[in-house]
Parts: C-alpha cells; structure tokens; sequence
C-alpha cells in the first residue's frame, strides 16, 4: 500500500482486494473493514499438463524484467550464484528495459555463470515452450498476486518465492513450492534444495490452488 495513494479510498463502500496482504494492509490502514473488504484474488485456468520434472536442475522464470525493484533480478542472480551446486540452468522468458543491465551484471560479476543462463526474451505461447523444469523462481521484492505463481503450480511445477505479500497467499510449503525469507541467500539455497528433493504429487498441487480456478472464482 507504500505504493498507492490512499487519499480516497475511505470514501469507498466496499474494496475487492486480490491478496491476503492486500486486505491485511486495508485493515491495518483503517481503509475499511470486514464487513466491506472482500478478497477476491485473480482467477486462473485448470491446465491438463503436466510440466516434467527431470531433476536436472532447471530453473524458469517468467516476468518482466527489472534490474531490482518489482522483481529484482538481481536477487535472483546473486542466490544462484551462492549455491553450493553448479550444475543447473536457468531460463529466463521476459522482457524489460533493464534487460541489458541484468547481463551485463551476471557477465561482469559471474562470468563463469554466463552459459547457465538463457535469455529467451518474450514468448507469444510460454507455457507451450516449457516442457519440463524442476521449479519456477520469483524473487520479487513486492507482489499483489502473481498470476505465474498460479499458472506453473496448475501445470504441476513447484515454486519457490520470496515470502511476501501475494505468494504468501498461493505457495504452501511441501505441497506445491517453498518460500524463503527475501534478502537471505542461505534461506533461498536451503529452500532451493528442499523443493529439490521433494517428490510433489501434481494432482495434489493443482488441487492446493482450487479456490483461483475459474469455476470457483466465478
């Protein structure tokens, strides 16, 4: 809510809001109450695929693209950097404008990494050219509700996300991702390597996400 101008929003009658942390920070403001304040989260369509994991460690993201900020890819090169593993990957499916900052920091700081990251820009179809993965990474510094959360968990591939406001409401621990204290790179290789070993049921993790779904949503 630091990012809003609330300057109005007590002359409302009712606010719909996307997130727990949403409807959290409304009530902590005296922006209404709950009796006014519904959540109503983003729906998200019940995907019949299946997204493989070979437990080769490969790792997605998919976003826009900003240096820090938002998303923070900085963060996420900098944990990569800190595992104590190196055979991984990871494919990075976005654009942004701080696209050129972000390779050229991971050349410059981590030139041994440079061939373990992919820089396949914006995909018309993503999700059709994602046919195996071992966890899609969100490293963002805020969140509402990110919809790629939703939409990899309902394709059966586990997350790990930062534990802010947004995720906090979709990843449930052990069920279909991890979540790890943002800033903590320790934190973010332990959860790492727990969401690795974990052997996720894929009916089980398109269920855990049922009340986003369309039909449910509607």
């Amino acid at each position: 809510m630091e990012y809003v101008n609330t300057r109005f929003l007590n002359l409302t009658d009712y606010h719909l809001a996307i997130s727990d942390g949403i409807c959290r920070q409304l009530l902590e403001l005296n922006l209404g109450n709950k009796s006014n304040i519904y959540k109503i989260y983003n729906p998200v369509k019940l995907s019949s695929n299946v997204i493989t994991r070979k437990k080769n460690n490969e790792f997605i993201y998919v976003g826009r693209i900003t240096y820090e900020g938002q998303k923070d890819i900085k963060e996420l090169i900098d944990n990569l950097a800190h595992l104590n593993f190196n055979n991984w990957t990871l494919r990075v499916i976005g654009e942004g404008v701080d696209k050129d900052k972000c390779q050229r920091y991971l050349d410059q700081k981590y030139p041994k990494l440079k061939n373990k990251v992919f820089w396949e820009g914006w995909k018309t179809n993503t999700w059709a050219s994602i046919q195996q993965a071992d966890a899609l990474i969100l490293t963002s510094s805020y969140e509402g509700l990110p919809m790629v959360l939703l939409e990899a968990i309902s394709r059966g591939l586990p997350c790990l996300s930062s534990s802010i406001d947004g995720p906090n409401s979709i990843i449930q621990p052990s069920i279909n991702g991890e979540l790890y204290k943002k800033g903590d790179k320790d934190d973010f290789s332990f959860k790492l390597s727990k969401l690795l070993k974990t052997n996720y049921d894929p009916v089980v993790m398109k269920q855990s996400i049922s009340p986003f779904y369309i039909n449910n949503y509607i």
